[in-house]
C-alpha cells in the first residue's frame, strides 16, 4: 500500500514526463506546433466547433488570445509570421469596421487537415497499443482530471479564470 505523498510524487513525475513526449499534435510543413494550434483553432471557429465562438468571418487576435492562453502580443508575432507564409489573412470585420479578423486560406486549411491526419495517425495507434477497454478507462480518467483541474482545484489561481473565460465565451 502506497502512501499519499509517494502517490502525489509519482504521478508529479507522470504530469512532468508528458511535457517532454511527442503526444501533441505533430509538426506539419514548416509551422511550430504553437502555429499548427492556432490554425487548428482558427478552423475550429470558422466551422463553430470551438469554445462558443462560431463566425465565417475568422476571429480577432484578443479572442484568439484567450483560447490559446497566451498574451495579445504573442498571438499578434504569430499571426504577422503566418500571414506572411499564406497561412491566413487579416479581413476588416463586416459588422464592426475598426475591427480586424484573422480567417484561414486555403493553404491553412490545408494545415490544418494534414495536422488532423497526422495526430488521427498517432491516436489510433495509441488505441491499438492501449486496446479498447483500457482506452475508454483512459478517456474517463482524463475527463476526471481535466475537470479537477479546470474547476475543483481549490489552489489553482487559474480554475476561477477559466469559469470567467468560458463565460466570457458564452457571451461573445
Amino acid at each position: 500500500m502506497l502512501d499519499q505523498e509517494t502517490t502525489a510524487a509519482r504521478l508529479m513525475e507522470l504530469f512532468m514526463l508528458f511535457s517532454k513526449t511527442h503526444w501533441a499534435p505533430p509538426r506539419v510543413g514548416d509551422l511550430t506546433p504553437g502555429e499548427g494550434s492556432m490554425l487548428m483553432h482558427l478552423h475550429m471557429i470558422q466551422a463553430g466547433h470551438c469554445h462558443g465562438i462560431h463566425s465565417v468571418h475568422g476571429a480577432r487576435v484578443k479572442e484568439i488570445s484567450r483560447m490559446l492562453r497566451v498574451a495579445p502580443p504573442s498571438v499578434t508575432q504569430q499571426v504577422n509570421a503566418l500571414e506572411t507564409r499564406g497561412y491566413l489573412v487579416r479581413q476588416m470585420d463586416p459588422r464592426d469596421r475598426r475591427a480586424v479578423r484573422v480567417l484561414l486560406t486555403d493553404k491553412g486549411e490545408q494545415a490544418v487537415q494534414d495536422t488532423v491526419a497526422a495526430f488521427q495517425g498517432k491516436v489510433d495507434n495509441l488505441i491499438s497499443y492501449l486496446g479498447e477497454e483500457k482506452s475508454e478507462q483512459l478517456i474517463e480518467l482524463l475527463r476526471e482530471v481535466y475537470e479537477y483541474f479546470k474547476f475543483r482545484s481549490g489552489d489553482a489561481p487559474e480554475a476561477s479564470q477559466e469559469r470567467k473565460d468560458d463565460a466570457d465565451d458564452k457571451a461573445l
